[in-house]
Formats: structure tokens, sequence, C-alpha cells
């Protein structure tokens, strides 16, 4: 390969802004004659594209360069400018509509602005007695350096990844909790589904007779069968964690528990006066939010990890259609989750497409009100149930619940 000067001078500037301003590498396609870099941290100019070509050929291949800056910065989640150098003897300059280019050589004076965010940047590029030589020790200097801020960095990494992810880790304590609980309580009941009415589970009737619409979130919480918990469970750890990982700890824990309840408003409306229990909702919006967020950050156009999220997908869609399982509230969730997760994801070129979901998340949610004030009805009346629920707080001493439950919806019933 034949260095020459201008290769030189593109290395010092490289290693400069790599060694000193944490900018780093970005390998691209296709780019010939030049190096770009990128600092998400730099608030002006985070992509640097460094070139020995002539400024005027910019005029030919604006196209291909906007794009290339474009997907940098969607790369990082950002918005900014780039400022482009051109090694060439010519003493030139250009502001552009995204950022601003120059001509550098030896002798080269930045102006003040770049003096004052680049320190030390006017004597960087300078004349070398041997080109090759100082290409090879730039390059080793700038791959050194960017292996030890990669090390840096996947410490850092490593350590927030153990941060626990106490959302998830809650809500599975929780479901294990009351389990343990739907297993004590068959020490006064044997009808298992009057105890998991007892613990929250969904049940319409107690919503619209007893206004317990609680049970609308608590319902997720609630697991009387060992098999059903623990492949809930595997579920949490496997998409939760790395949801919450991130999305972050509020956002996740909104994106979960709204799921759970806009999954149960779908089974409100579509199904009769079923009892309903479980994570599954919450779940399948876990999986909308993994989803968006793989469309968001481009890791969908990988086709491995697209196949191992379409896998999941199918596998769950199948138990969808076992006998036992809500598959309304698992649309609900899904659908829920996808509303969440697009109006919580951070993607400032999305910021147009987000305040449309938002919109419609919030006709959404009207027109579920709407609906669920219409199915208000009971089709089918299960009283006894009712006084086995009744039965089971009354043995418990909870006997202003029991009155409660035996009054309230024999009138509920009668009107």
């Amino acid at each position: 390969m034949n260095i020459s000067q201008f290769d030189a001078w593109i290395l010092q500037l490289a290693a400069f802004f790599v060694t000193r301003y944490e900018y780093t590498t970005v390998a691209v396609q296709q780019a010939k004659d030049e190096i770009w870099l990128v600092n998400p941290k730099q608030v002006t100019y985070p992509v640097i594209r460094l070139t020995k070509t002539a400024l005027g050929n910019n005029y030919f291949d604006n196209d291909r360069i906007g794009q290339i800056h474009r997907a940098i910065l969607d790369m990082f989640h950002r918005e900014g400018k780039r400022l482009e150098f051109h090694a060439v003897i010519e003493e030139e300059e250009e502001t552009i509509e995204d950022g601003y280019c120059v001509t550098i050589h030896p002798g080269w004076v930045p102006k003040p602005e770049l003096m004052s965010m680049f320190s030390g940047l006017g004597g960087v590029v300078h004349m070398v007695e041997n080109p090759q030589a100082e290409y090879v020790q730039l390059s080793k200097l700038i791959e050194r350096h960017q292996m030890e801020a990669f090390k840096k960095n996947r410490k850092q990494h490593l350590k927030k990844a153990k941060l626990w992810p106490y959302v998830s880790i809650t809500v599975g304590v929780i479901c294990v909790v009351v389990f343990l609980l739907s297993l004590l309580l068959q020490l006064v009941s044997s009808d298992s589904v009057a105890i998991s009415i007892f613990l929250g589970s969904y049940y319409k009737a107690f919503i619209v007779g007893l206004n317990e619409w609680f049970r609308l979130l608590t319902s997720g919480f609630v697991h009387i069968d060992i098999f059903h918990l623990l492949m809930n469970l595997m579920a949490l750890y496997y998409v939760g964690v790395i949801c919450e990982q991130v999305y972050g700890h509020q956002k996740y824990a909104i994106i979960l528990l709204g799921s759970i309840v806009i999954g149960n408003a779908f089974v409100f409306i579509g199904n009769g006066n079923i009892v309903a229990m479980g994570l599954s909702g919450g779940l399948y919006g876990l999986m909308a939010a993994l989803l968006v967020y793989f469309v968001a950050t481009g890791m969908w156009q990988q086709p491995m990890l697209r196949r191992q999220f379409l896998n999941i997908l199918f596998i769950n869609l199948l138990i969808s259609f076992m006998p036992g399982i809500s598959m309304l509230a698992h649309l609900g969730g899904f659908v829920g989750g996808v509303f969440l997760s697009m109006v919580a994801i951070e993607k400032p070129t999305w910021k147009a497409l987000q305040k449309n979901f938002m919109i419609a998340f919030l006709a959404l949610c009207i027109a579920l009100g709407v609906l669920m004030g219409k199915s208000m009805r009971l089709n089918d009346k299960y009283y006894g149930t009712d006084l086995k629920v009744a039965e089971i707080a009354e043995r418990l001493h909870l006997d202003f619940y029991s009155d409660h439950i035996a009054k309230t919806m024999g009138k509920f019933y009668r009107e």
C-alpha cells in the first residue's frame, strides 16, 4: 500500500480525536479514502469524516455521505451534525445543511469555534519524513487506544448488567408468593377456581357486581398450577430481564403492567363471565416491546436474531390455542405492548411516528373504555361460585368481605 502525506494527515487527525476526545472509528462498507469517527457524547459534531478527496467531490457524493451520516446517528440514537476534514492543499471551507467541511494541511489554522471545541487541533497536522512509518505507528496507537476503551466500557457495561432487574424479580416473587398462598388455601377449600378468585384472578362477575376493577391487574400475578407458573417465570426470565435492561425499570414496569390490564380489557369485551389468570398477557406485551426495540435498533435485520424471535413468537402462538388459554388476553397484551413500547422507546428519528402512536394509544384507551361500558351485562351467572369465595373469606375470619359478596352479588343478580 502506497502511503502518502495525505494519508498520514488523516491518521494524525484520527489519532487526535480518538485519543483525546473519545471518538471511535466506524466500519463503513464501500468507504474509500475516508475514515468515519463517532462520539455519541459530543453535542455539536458526534460524527466526523476524514478524507483525502477534494472538497468539491462532495457535490457528486452527497447522497452516499448523507446516508452514512444518518445511519451512524441512528445506530447511537442521536441527532447531530458532522464535521468533515479534507486533506488537500487548497484553502477552502464550506458550511453545509448537516455539518461543516474544511480542508486541512500543515499550517492550517482552525476557526475559533473548532479551537474552543477541540483544543490543540491546530498543531495536529504536520509533514513527516516517512509517511509509511507514521501511518503504521498511528494505526497501532488508534487500535491500542480503542481496545483499552472497549475493555473499560465493557467492564462498565458488565457492572451495569449485574444490577438486579428488580422489577422482574419483584413480579416473579409476587407470583410465587400468591401461588404458595393458593396451596395454603387448599386447607380451607377444595375449589381451585374459588381460591383463584379470592386471590385476585379475573372474574367478570366480581368486576361488574362488586366494582373490583383491580382484578384487571391482579389477575396477572395469580397462578394455581405449578406448570403454568414455571412457564411464565421462565418467559419472564428470558424476555423480561432483557426488556428491563433496554427500557429501564420504570418504562419496563409500565409496559408489563399496562399490557396485563389491556389484555384483560380485551377479555372483558370479548369473553363472557370467565375466570382468567396468569402473567401471559404481560409477557406478550414484553415480546412486542422486544420486537419494537429490535426494529428501532436495526437488530431485526440480523437473520439469526430474527429467526430466534419468530420461533419464540410461533411457540407462544401455539400455546394460545391450547384449551383453557385466553387468546384474547395474549392479543390484547401484545397490542398494548406495541403501543406502550413505541411511546417509551428512545429514537430521535421516530419522534413524529411516536406522536402518532401516542394519539392512537389514547384513541385505543377511549375505545376500550366505551366497549367495556357496553359489555357490563352478564350472560352467565355462577352464584354458587360466588358463595364458595365468600365461604373462603368467612373461614379466614374476613366476615366483612364474605357478607359483602353474599349481599351485593345476590342483589346484583336479582336486578
